[in-house]
């Protein structure tokens, strides 16, 4: 069976948790990205944050982009997968947690991404549909 290595995306996008909303925005806009994994200060995964978290937590909350922290929005702790998980693991995290994308971890060391779009290639089409029914009945 497939390990999440295999069609893990390893091009990882950050930002340190210090940074602020409008400062990640731009970084996702720049590196068409949706989602920046979230550092702290020691340079280890702390969060996850997206374009829907920056538009519905921030910009629709009336908050200031500019002045805004993105560990304020960011998931806290985020939701991982080991490099070795196969398939079966991968759907079941992302479907329990509900989740597009999950940071993949090798030995707690991030290693890459994997997103719904990534696993198209390796699961059934039920098992995309299922996965998609329990990530858009959040």
């Amino acid at each position: 069976m497939s390990a999440a290595r295999q069609f893990m995306n390893n091009k990882v996008e950050s930002v340190p948790s210090t940074e602020t909303v409008d400062v990640a925005a731009k970084r996702m806009r720049d590196a068409d990205v949706g989602v920046l994994l979230v550092t702290d200060p020691d340079g280890m995964l702390s969060g996850v944050i997206t374009d829907r978290d920056i538009v519905t937590n921030c910009i629709a909350a009336g908050h200031d982009p500019s002045s805004c922290q993105v560990s304020t929005l960011a998931d806290h702790p985020p939701v991982t997968v080991d490099a070795e998980a196969d398939l079966g693991d991968i759907l079941k995290t992302m479907g329990r947690s509900r989740v597009r994308r999950l940071p993949v971890t090798d030995s707690g060391r991030l290693v890459g991404v994997i997103g719904v779009a990534d696993l198209m290639k390796a699961a059934t089409p039920d098992e995309i549909g299922s996965l998609v029914g329990k990530i858009v009945h959040k």
